[in-house]
């Protein structure tokens, strides 16, 4: 669950066989209102993630100004990388739950 205006981490865990210290590039895309017609994307670069190869993980903190641009009802986020030797993976579209938040803005 992410709350609008927080700065929460976003952890990915990805499957043992990939080799993350051999990352090329990498992008996490949310969706900031997926019932929408015009779907707004925010999406991160690798140089905004920090990836842990020994605990197969990349993580991403979300900065205030985005998560209160999400809808208080839920984003939708996906995560893509492509190693050295050229083999590119995807995450599945994952759900997530965005809560609102009563005195909005940056603090």
């Amino acid at each position: 669950m992410i709350v609008r205006g927080t700065t929460p981490i976003l952890i990915f865990t990805v499957e043992n066989d990939i080799d993350l210290s051999q990352i090329e590039a990498c992008w996490i895309t949310l969706r900031v209102n997926p019932k929408n017609a015009n779907k707004k994307d925010i999406t991160y670069t690798l140089d905004q993630m920090t990836v842990k190869p020994e605990d197969h993980e990349i993580d991403l903190r979300l900065p205030q100004t985005d998560t209160l641009q999400l809808t208080a009802t839920s984003c939708q986020i996906q995560i893509r990388l492509k190693l050295t030797d050229g083999r590119a993976f995807a995450s599945l579209v994952i759900e997530e739950p965005v809560e609102k938040v009563l005195n909005a803005g940056v603090i």
